[in-house]
């Protein structure tokens, strides 16, 4: 056999050279693209491009991951299920992969897989505050309140700025019936996230069941501002205006609501 000549060599290192490159920006480029629909809301397009990332590269992790995290929200779930399993395959010890997939077990019903997973994510790393709020998620779906409190309060001590925890924990204590402390951690929630229409819900709400009508209609006329297609926003004013005797604001509401829905 011949002897390579040391520029045939070079040329070909040289093209494989330009084809991993090549390869590899256009991965990101999908990725950069699937990231971009995902925070735009476009889940279904985000998808495609991470998978146009994988076609690249199959093991392509975070491609997996956004692919799964948005076929989640589509309700994909054995896709996403799929998706997550490969990436802790090839990172068993990634805490966001264990924890995305107990959310998707859990929006499939499947709270033994779910809770497994949620207490795996916890015993890597016990001090990642979002692992401890998909607990009280699964916790809270089967109806076990105080277990569930007890996860959104370690959140809290571990992120004492997330709202959304503060929302969380404030839902279990309105399911109990709390409604004092229920609307303590509505209103930290918001001091925190003055932007989220779902806390104004929630605390007018506790409100209303309080027979607090005023302070009921000023949260949902805040959560109509935030969301003005909140049909139940809309549903719960009408309730609380018709208890004050406001009938003719209570049936604008109630026919905007069923418009809505």
């Amino acid at each position: 056999m011949g002897k390579i000549s040391t520029r045939h060599l070079s040329l070909v290192f040289l093209f494989l050279f330009i084809f991993t490159v090549s390869v590899s920006a256009a991965k990101e480029d999908y990725l950069g693209q699937c990231i971009q629909k995902k925070d735009q809301g476009n889940y279904a397009q985000a998808a495609t491009y991470c998978s146009q990332a994988l076609a690249e590269d199959p093991d392509y992790v975070d491609a997996l991951y956004w692919r799964g995290y948005s076929q989640a929200i589509l309700k994909q779930y054995d896709s996403a299920i799929a998706d997550f399993s490969r990436v802790l395959q090839l990172q068993p010890l990634d805490v966001q992969a264990w924890s995305a997939r107990a959310g998707a077990y859990r929006r499939q019903g499947n709270f033994e897989k779910a809770m497994a997973d949620a207490n795996k994510a916890i015993e890597i790393e016990p001090s990642y505050a979002e692992s401890y709020m998909g607990r009280g998620l699964i916790w809270y779906d089967q109806q076990r309140y105080n277990e569930a409190i007890v996860d959104y309060s370690r959140a809290i001590e571990l992120n004492p700025r997330s709202a959304s925890a503060y929302n969380a924990r404030g839902a279990v204590y309105s399911r109990q019936q709390r409604y004092d402390e229920a609307i303590t951690d509505y209103s930290r929630a918001i001091e925190l996230n003055p932007k989220s229409s779902l806390t104004y819900y929630n605390r007018g709400v506790a409100y209303r069941l309080q027979q607090l009508y005023d302070e009921a209609i000023a949260d949902f006329s805040r959560t109509i501002e935030l969301n003005p297609r909140y049909a139940d926003a809309y549903s719960n004013r009408g309730l609380a205006y018709q208890r004050l005797g406001m009938q003719e604001e209570a049936t604008r509401d109630f026919d905007k609501a069923k418009s809505l829905k």
